[in-house]
């Protein structure tokens, strides 16, 4: 890790860049700015796509991606992409607000929250969009924008695209899967997709059609009517694929059944990607990408690509969650992510981390064919949108996203995403065969930097740290006490929790909230040097950024200047408790005799409204 000092100063030089001037990337666009496709799926894994040398190392040996490979021969393959949380909602709510789990409360999906353990219940949570958030739609969408925005597929937080941004929708309501008891993913035998808006007439469709074919044919068109209109448009594509139930057409199904049969034969390791079904679903998900691919290049779909609007649109692939690896809805196990730890609904590597793939093929500035382990998240799609778009200053945009642009990361520039932070503060739907809920899906929070990820259960009161760089799976624990991976990431979980007011776990017994994850020390709270003594090198260290708000970057480097109390502020609280604990090291009247003759901060230096302050120290207080 590099020093506290050199993280404090690359910080604070970023901010003072960006308070310049952006990265300049829209200038390839048009003068209406460049088209977005946001090509969204359900459920798939990491490695869920298919095995390429040079585009996907790490890829399945049965699934079949080839429109996923050209996405990647065209763009930026994130090989440390995340999703926001370890199931769908959640994440999904990212995505629409660029804002972290902590920050926007919808922890769950919408009909989540429900299960329990021996000790602990989930807290109350949002289950849909608050009214206050504005949506990437909304900000695109707005008279500053001048997008066109639509909406096709899953939804699935609450309300409805209509109210939050999108000019039309198809099939976005209140299911999380083609669930309705009738056909799935077929239509039922009235010939609809009951409770999906656009679909759900009786009669439409004929009871063998595929709901994927139906909506890639509604993306087409969309793209075909928007591309003769001079605005730009957003179209957020959110395929009801790879999620239960595991159905997919009978030809495609009998192609992977015989698949498997030949690799087993041949002593391929198929690394557990052996379900039949599940792999004719990836493959219908990719020709459905695959359509949206070939109609921007050829909107009005007369074979003619002289009318190609693919250069001047951005592409985005991501996943809500890891690949389901054990039974959800009485469904069989889908896949596996193997070499990453369980799947769907944990927050150990199988259940967050992702696909990602960005592409812009107009502008110079972005590689193609390229890949980068630069972390980003669900919630940077938001930000990363509004700066590739060339957003104005007078584009609304939400508040408080904790979301961070990648568009640094897409030309090899400078970027530095800082810590990941996930909060499930449930017991995940996902259950092993055989019962029981997978041990990373269960009352838990974790916070990730470059290196290592540290896990806080909240039912054992235990932490767990890996190092990824050498450990992607897992398999073993380097946690001890007060290391500086420990004393770093619990102290940055624990500011996180705090400043966004988290809603935690609560006892079943008490109805008390529990208590936030703890602080492991690396010497003692208000040694900010961590140099083992608590002196006036550390007074002097609070003293002279008296007054800053410090919640834009790292816990670790505010409380290393001085917020004692973890809250993102330096003020007059800190300034309190470093005395308390100043007097508890020393003796009574030790901070007093250090500080003899020297006035006390007393205000913020006009810098915080007393209004404001209050406002950011609403949040509960640390133990």
């Amino acid at each position: 890790m590099e020093s506290v000092a050199l993280r404090f100063a690359k910080q604070f030089g970023l901010l003072a860049c960006l308070t310049v001037g952006g990265l300049g990337l829209n200038q390839a666009s048009h003068a209406t700015g460049p088209n977005v496709v946001v090509f969204f799926v359900d459920d798939m894994g990491w490695t869920d796509w298919q095995h390429d040398a040079a585009l996907n190392p790490t890829g399945s040996a049965v699934y079949e991606t080839p429109n996923l490979l050209r996405l990647a021969s065209e763009g930026v393959n994130f090989t440390r992409a995340y999703s926001s949380a370890p199931v769908c909602s959640p994440t999904r709510a990212s995505l629409l607000t660029g804002k972290s789990v902590g920050l926007h409360g919808f922890s769950d999906h919408t009909g989540g929250g429900v299960n329990t353990s021996a000790t602990l219940q989930s807290p109350v949570f949002n289950r849909s969009l608050g009214s206050a958030e504005i949506t990437v739609a909304e900000s695109l969408g707005s008279s500053a924008g001048g997008y066109d925005t639509g909406f096709i597929g899953k939804w699935h937080v609450g309300g409805s695209p209509l109210s939050n941004g999108f000019d039309s929708n198809i099939a976005g309501g209140g299911s999380g899967c083609p669930c309705d008891g009738e056909g799935g993913f077929f239509a039922g035998p009235d010939g609809r997709w009951s409770g999906m808006p656009g679909i759900d007439t009786p009669g439409t469709y004929p009871a063998d059609t595929y709901l994927t074919d139906v909506l890639s044919g509604f993306a087409e068109t969309f793209i075909t009517q928007r591309a003769a209109d001079p605005d730009p448009f957003f179209l957020l594509m959110s395929s009801y694929q790879v999620h239960v139930p595991l159905q997919a057409p009978a030809a495609t199904v009998s192609k992977y059944t015989a698949k498997i049969a030949i690799l087993n034969g041949q002593g391929t390791d198929l690394q557990g990607h052996d379900n039949p079904i599940y792999a004719a679903m990836v493959e219908e998900m990719d020709r459905s990408l695959g359509r949206v691919l070939d109609r921007l290049d050829d909107p009005n779909g007369d074979g003619n690509t002289s009318d190609s609007i693919r250069d001047n649109t951005i592409v985005l692939f991501a996943s809500d969650n890891g690949g389901l690896t054990i039974s959800e809805l009485g469904s069989a196990p889908a896949t596996e992510n193997q070499p990453l730890r369980d799947g769907k609904g944990s927050l150990y590597e199988g259940g967050i981390r992702t696909p990602l793939i960005a592409s812009w093929t107009g502008n110079p500035a972005i590689a193609q064919g390229t890949a980068t382990n630069a972390l980003a998240a669900t919630h940077d799609l938001y930000p990363t949108l509004l700066e590739l778009t060339g957003a104005s200053a007078a584009t609304p945009r939400n508040s408080g996203m904790d979301g961070k642009s990648f568009a640094a990361a897409l030309t090899g520039g400078a970027y530095d995403r800082g810590n990941l932070y996930w909060h499930y503060p449930h017991r995940s739907n996902q259950h092993k065969l055989g019962g029981g809920a997978i041990t990373g899906g269960s009352f838990v929070s974790a916070v990730a930097d470059e290196t290592h990820k540290l896990l806080y259960f909240y039912e054992t009161e235990s932490y767990e740290l890996y190092n990824l760089t050498t450990d992607i799976g897992e398999t073993n624990d380097v946690f001890v006490a007060g290391s500086e991976e420990a004393f770093e990431l619990s102290l940055a979980l624990h500011a996180y929790l705090k400043r966004s007011q988290a809603a935690l776990p609560v006892n079943r017994q008490s109805g008390l909230t529990v208590d936030l994850p703890p602080v492991m020390w690396r010497t003692f709270q208000g040694d900010f040097n961590t140099d083992g003594v608590i002196d006036e090198t550390d007074w002097g260290l609070l003293r002279g950024l008296f007054g800053m708000n410090l919640s834009q970057i790292d816990p670790v480097l505010a409380y290393a200047v001085g917020d004692i109390n973890l809250d993102g502020l330096i003020d007059r609280f800190d300034f309190a408790e470093f005395k308390t604990v100043y007097n508890n090291r020393l003796g009574a009247g030790a901070f007093e005799a250090m500080v003899a003759g020297v006035p006390e901060p007393t205000s913020l230096g006009g810098l915080l409204s007393t209004a404001a302050l209050l406002a950011l120290r609403g949040g509960r207080r640390r133990d």
